[in-house]
């Protein structure tokens, strides 16, 4: 556990409170996050089974590899997001639909964003305040 990321976050957003009802309040606030990465099912959802199908032998192969491998890294500069840009060029419906996915923002936990586990409890609350709490 990292005390000092809890510290911080106990601060910015829970100090007024007692430890127990802060750690409630804390594990359930969400933050958004940029989606660095995308699912084989996300890919299959954005795809256009007919932009697919006029795909040539090896553009399938490729698509249908990437879509096989279940984590994707669709981030900006990344080996995958060139192979898609060039199966899909500007203006196909599955470029839209991946870039209105990639682009709208991943909802995750507040905690999980600096690296802690999804659920503390009061006494996480209580250590973390003695320890940096002066």
């Amino acid at each position: 556990m990292d005390y000092q990321a809890l510290y911080n976050l106990d601060q910015q957003h829970t100090s007024a409170l007692e430890p127990a009802p802060a750690s409630v309040q804390l594990n359930s606030m969400t933050t958004t996050a940029p989606r660095g990465t995308i699912t084989g099912d996300d890919l299959l959802e954005a795809l256009d089974l007919t932009e697919a199908v006029a795909l040539s032998d090896p553009g399938q192969r490729a698509l249908w590899g990437l879509i096989a491998k279940g984590s994707i890294n669709a981030s900006a500069g990344s080996n995958t997001r060139a192979i898609l840009t060039t199966l899909f060029p500007v203006g196909s419906t599955t470029r839209d639909n991946l870039i209105a996915f990639v682009t709208t923002p991943l909802t995750i936990s507040l905690l999980a964003s600096v690296g802690l586990p999804s659920s503390v409890y009061g006494y996480d609350i209580e250590t973390a305040r003695a320890r940096y709490g002066g």
